[in-house]
């Protein structure tokens, strides 16, 4: 009967201790699964600064070819309108030697008056290029700053993400074991 009551108190503590051992064994892979739930999410909310970073990156290059393609288009526009300028002093040119020939006089009138209009429309187009030209040194200046700016958190961005992608690795090693 001693060997009975010995046989079944190591049983009993053979249970226990079972019962101890699977209460731990849940107790980490909880806590195993609660950390890999929590290092997902920051690694997502990590992904998605990074997914908006690289946004917003894209629409500032987005906003810089739109004003390459403003400034190419004022530069079109200024060629046009110095044809024009051009085409109207022929025109005024021609109509002045017209009247040269009718009235000396005249003609002397209609040559300065050509001449100031013309000059008028230089000084004009001048100070127009003038002006969008430091618009656009400016324009450019500040893009180029925000492009370095965002491109420094991306790239600091990007060292987080592999740290954490680091502790995640060893965190399955240690679960593995």
């Amino acid at each position: 009967q001693h060997e009975e009551t010995c046989a079944e108190s190591v049983e009993q503590q053979v249970e226990e201790l079972r019962s101890v051992l699977d209460a731990q064994h849940r107790k980490r892979a909880d806590h195993i699964v609660d950390l890999a739930e929590k290092q997902k999410s920051q690694f997502n909310s990590q992904i998605d600064e990074l997914v908006q970073q690289q946004t917003a990156l894209l629409c500032a290059e987005h906003k810089e070819r739109l004003l390459l393609l403003r400034r190419a288009s004022q530069h079109r526009r200024l060629a046009a309108k110095r044809a024009a300028t051009a085409q109207l002093l022929e025109h005024h040119h021609r109509r002045w030697h017209e009247e040269h020939v009718r009235e000396q006089s005249r003609s002397h009138s209609s040559q300065r008056e050509a001449h100031a209009e013309h000059q008028r429309c230089q000084d004009e187009l001048l100070e127009e290029q003038a002006a969008r030209a430091c618009q656009a040194a400016e324009a450019q200046r500040q893009c180029a700053l925000k492009m370095q700016a965002l491109r420094a958190e991306q790239a600091r961005m990007a060292e987080v993400v592999a740290a954490q992608r680091a502790a995640l690795v060893q965190l399955t090693a240690l679960s593995s074991q």
